[in-house]
């Protein structure tokens, strides 16, 4: 039952940060970062990419920029700093 809370929050946060620039880093201010990463860990694959769609959001309009938050990918773990 938790997984279809997760996907549904992470679907949120999806639609919320796709629309700007700002919109995507209040997601990342809220504290969203964490929870989309463990979302990433789930085993059902719509919880996966509800989270991975928004963390590819918020990347897409941090693209060029200087930001506090860096995304290291290494094979399936995503590490956030």
């Amino acid at each position: 039952m938790q997984r279809f809370y997760k996907k549904a929050a992470a679907f949120v946060l999806r639609a919320v940060a796709k629309h700007s620039p700002e919109l995507a880093q209040s997601v990342v201010d809220c504290g969203a970062l964490d929870a989309l990463v463990i979302c990433l860990e789930e085993f059902d694959p719509g919880v996966k990419e509800a989270a991975a769609w928004a963390l590819g959001y918020i990347a897409r309009h941090n693209a060029g920029k200087i930001s506090y938050h860096y995304f290291a990918i290494t094979d399936t773990v995503i590490s956030v700093w």
